[in-house]
Formats: C-alpha cells, structure tokens, sequence
C-alpha cells in the first residue's frame, strides 16, 4: 500500500510540473458564449489585453521586445494591433487597392498610387499587408491566415515597414493560440 501511494504521489509530482506555470488567457464572446481569442501570456499580461465582449481585441505592444503594455504608456515604440475574426473567408485585402498602379517599389514595399501615401507589403506568410501613412503614425492593415483581421498602429519613427509587418506576423504567431 504505502508503495502504490509512494508511486502515486510521485507521478502526482511529475504532473504537476510539467504542467504550464499557467492557463491560456481566452476571450469568450458574451453573447455567443463561444471562445474569440485565446493568447499564450501570463495572467498579469492578461490584464493588459483589452476585449470588447463580442469580437475585437486590442494589444499594445513594445517593439521589439513583444511586450504587452499598458495603454498608458506613449513611447514611440508601441504598436497597437487590434484584432477582429473574419466572418466571411476568404477575406479579400486585396479588394480596395485592386485598381491602384505601383508607383515605386524596393525590397517587397510597393508604393500605390492614391490621394495618401499607401504602401503594399508583401508579407512573409503570402498575404499582402497594406500599410497608410497619416501624420505622425502609419495604420497597417492584414489578414492572419485567413482567420483574422489585423489593424495596426505604429509611430512613424518605426519606418521599416516590412520589418513591422514581419513583427505583427512573430508577435501573433508566437502569442496568439486560435
């Protein structure tokens, strides 16, 4: 008997190490009681994930690093992605800029031709992220594997803009579960 509970309580010892320090961070939408996103972060990470209830998250991250932030913080390394699902794949992003000719083009980054500076990245995953330049930040938009829609907001002193498609792409790829 006391051999049977040694084995127990040893095997209860290995899982519970191997068990992740802690659990998914999940959104459930309110209405649906279906799960939207599920996030790889810790709980205190968490917490600085903004939900909307139903359908749209909203992340503030450092670059580079990949740090959640709070929103507080107005450094001009931070980028704002705001995640929607895409409730009628396959999502076309390329439909609104169909007719535009490239103007210029260097190192995947085309220049389009229109009333503001729009700018087409060829993403690493095959989509096309396209990516506005207003004021004093650019808005980038993108598709995730045909899952979900992207929104991001950077600083434009982040000026790569392919480094910070390609960014947005490692940030959900390592963070984002669904």
């Amino acid at each position: 008997m006391r051999r049977y509970l040694q084995g127990g309580l040893i095997s209860l010892v290995f899982a519970w190490g191997s068990m992740p320090a802690h659990a998914a961070c999940t959104f459930v939408n309110e209405k649906t009681n279906i799960s939207v996103f599920s996030f790889d972060v810790s709980d205190k990470d968490c917490e600085l994930i903004d939900f909307n209830g139903e359908s749209v998250v909203t992340l503030r991250v450092e670059y580079p690093s990949m740090k959640l932030v709070d929103y507080k913080n107005k450094s001009n390394n931070v980028m704002v992605l705001v995640l929607f699902p895409i409730s009628v794949p396959p999502f076309d992003i390329n439909r609104a800029t169909r007719t535009l000719k490239t103007i210029a083009s260097f190192d995947g980054v085309e220049l389009l031709e229109d009333s503001e500076k729009t700018y087409r990245v060829a993403g690493r995953d095959g989509s096309n992220a396209y990516i506005y330049e207003w004021d004093l930040i650019y808005m980038g938009k993108r598709a995730y594997k045909s899952t979900f829609g992207i929104d991001y907001l950077f600083s434009r002193e982040i000026s790569n803009l392919k480094e910070a498609d390609v960014f947005v792409l490692n940030f959900l790829d390592r963070f984002l579960i669904n």
